[in-house]
């Protein structure tokens, strides 16, 4: 499946329907997305099978399954101990309520966000820019990137979800229920390598915090087989299945103007997705970089008309 560019978002749109259609989504199908930023160096896999954690892997050589089960072991051990005076309760190792505590507060987990709403997704796909402010292309040599991390622009994935639990021959969107068969293959066991999971499902979770109310969070929740979602869905393809993800790319030179489409037209900024403090505090700090480079850009404008 091709991935098509998107440079504003009435482009974006006009491709998450072409998609859905490619994808086979019918009227009572859900379709969810994910928005990966320019400076993204790893596939869709959770942070817990990101080789970041884990340096002494070589290129190229095959993710052993056993470091990531005590990583995720260690994480969940300090994160009970710690977090009981923050909470004000104890959490409970053997159950999925802490792994979605840890995933909405930073820690790599067997989780990977996803969204209901195909503008959020785009957000976060052009977020950048509201942090730095300046367009990208404008960008001083100093401030660039590491020339390993950097990507030709950003991009945006759809996934249809009981396409992907196909694969596990789960027939719907797993949710929190100890009575669906296959929620016991997923929960998280003290030791992660005893999972009798092995793909990745679809998951609707539990609405914890206001974040994951208006940013309409819904997650792949993986198994034992640290792969990608592009690999599974390559093999899939392979195999004469359907695909259940697809790509639209997004050029850097679209990124700002998409940003300032977002948050000027749309009204989707980091306070409506983070609807907190520092939700209102990154908002400011992005308005008061445009504000200056908007500033220069007049300087430099009436500067060329006086000559």
């Amino acid at each position: 499946m091709k991935s098509p560019v998107a440079t504003s978002i009435s482009s974006y749109i006009d491709h998450l329907g072409e998609l859905s259609d490619e994808l086979g989504v019918g009227p009572d199908d859900a379709i969810w997305y994910r928005g990966q930023p320019r400076r993204c160096t790893w596939d869709l896999r959770p942070g817990l099978y990101r080789r970041e954690f884990y340096p002494h892997l070589q290129e190229g050589e095959p993710f052993p399954v056993t470091p990531a089960a005590a990583l995720e072991a260690l994480l969940k051990k300090r994160f009970v101990l710690r977090s009981r005076p923050l909470l004000g309760r104890k959490v409970e190792k053997e159950t999925l309520e802490l792994l979605f505590l840890m995933q909405q507060h930073g820690v790599p987990t067997r989780l990977l966000d996803w969204t209901e709403n195909p503008l959020a997704a785009l957000f976060f796909a052009v977020r950048d820019e509201g942090k730095r402010g300046e367009p990208p292309q404008e960008k001083s040599a100093d401030h660039r990137q590491p020339k390993q991390t950097r990507r030709s622009g950003a991009a945006v994935y759809l996934l249809k979800p009981t396409a992907l639990n196909s694969l596990s021959h789960i027939e719907s969107i797993l949710s929190d229920d100890e009575d669906e068969p296959s929620f016991g293959r997923y929960v998280c066991l003290e030791f992660m390598m005893h999972l009798e999971a092995k793909y990745p499902t679809a998951y609707l979770p539990p609405l914890l915090h206001q974040r994951m109310v208006v940013q309409q969070s819904v997650f792949t929740l993986h198994g034992n087989d640290p792969s990608s979602l592009q690999d599974l869905n390559a093999i899939a393809e392979a195999n004469g299945k359907k695909p259940f993800l697809a790509e639209i790319r997004i050029p850097r030179e679209s990124l700002s103007n998409i940003y300032k489409e977002l948050t000027g037209h749309a009204g989707v900024t980091e306070y409506s997705l983070f609807p907190d403090l520092d939700g209102l505090g990154r908002e400011l700090c992005s308005l008061a970089r445009h504000c200056v480079w908007a500033e220069r850009d007049k300087e430099d404008t009436e500067a060329n008309d006086t000559k």
